[in-house]
C-alpha cells in the first residue's frame, strides 16, 4: 500500500463504504452475498454508487429473509456474485474501504472472491464500530444505535445500499472527534484503530468471534 496513502488527510483520500446482505451468518459454511452496496466519496461528497442485488445460487432462509427483505424472487435472474467480482474491485481501486464491523463484510467478500478464483482485495480497511468503541461510551454501537447517538437521520437498515450511505455518515460525523485526538491522516486513524480491518478465516472459533461482534443494525 502506498505509503502517499498513509500520509493522506480524511478529506483527501477517497473512501469506500460498503456493506453486504447475506443468506446467513456463515460463509465457511455456504452462506452467500445476496446483496452489495458500495458508496465512495472524497471530503464527504459522494462520487460514485455501486448497489446490486446478487443470485447467491442457494436458497434464502425464512429468517435472513425477515432482516433484510430479500426474497428467492427477488434475487431470481440477478448476476452471480463472479459476474460483479470486477465491478466491486473497480470501485475499491485507490481508496480505503470502511464498513461497519467490517471482519463481517471482509469475511463474505474473502470467501466469495476465493470461490471465483480472485484475491480478496488488499485495501486498508477502516471500521466505524471498533472506532466508536475507542471514541465514544455508548450502551449500543450497531449501526442505527450509532446513528441516533450522532443525531444522524435515520435512514433503511438492513439493505445494503441504505447501510453504505448510513455508514458515510456516521464516519463523516465522528472526523471531528477523530481530529480532536490528533488523527490528521489515514495512517494515524489505521494507528489507533490497532490496524486495517481484516477476516480473520483462519478458524471457524476465530469467524465466529468475528460475527458474534456483528450488532444488529437498529
Amino acid at each position: 500500500m502506498s505509503s502517499a496513502l498513509l500520509l493522506s488527510s480524511l478529506s483527501s483520500v477517497p473512501l469506500t463504504f460498503f456493506d453486504v446482505e447475506t443468506t446467513g451468518l456463515y460463509p465457511e459454511r455456504g452462506d452467500r452475498i445476496c446483496e452489495i452496496a458500495m458508496v465512495r466519496t472524497v471530503n464527504g461528497q459522494i462520487e460514485k454508487t455501486f448497489d446490486t442485488l446478487v443470485y447467491p445460487e442457494r436458497p434464502i432462509p425464512e429468517e435472513a429473509s425477515r432482516v433484510s427483505g430479500i426474497t428467492d424472487q427477488m434475487v431470481w435472474g440477478k448476476p452471480r456474485f463472479s459476474e460483479i467480482r470486477a465491478d466491486i474491485e473497480q470501485m475499491a481501486e485507490g481508496s480505503v474501504l470502511v464498513a461497519h464491523n467490517a471482519p463481517f463484510d471482509l469475511a463474505f467478500l474473502h470467501v466469495e472472491s476465493q470461490g471465483c478464483g480472485q484475491e480478496m482485495l488488499r485495501n486498508l480497511v477502516l471500521d466505524t464500530l471498533v472506532l466508536a468503541r475507542r471514541c465514544y461510551k455508548l450502551s449500543d454501537y450497531s449501526l442505527g444505535g450509532l446513528a441516533r447517538a450522532l443525531r444522524i437521520q435515520k435512514e433503511t437498515f438492513h439493505r445494503a445500499l441504505g447501510d453504505s450511505v448510513m455508514t458515510s455518515r456516521v464516519f463523516t460525523a465522528m472526523i471531528p472527534m477523530l481530529r480532536q485526538k490528533k488523527l490528521a491522516t489515514v495512517g494515524h486513524v489505521l494507528q489507533f484503530q490497532g490496524g486495517s480491518s481484516r477476516p480473520s478465516l483462519k478458524s471457524s472459533t476465530a469467524l465466529e468471534s468475528a460475527v458474534a461482534a456483528r450488532p444488529p443494525s437498529a
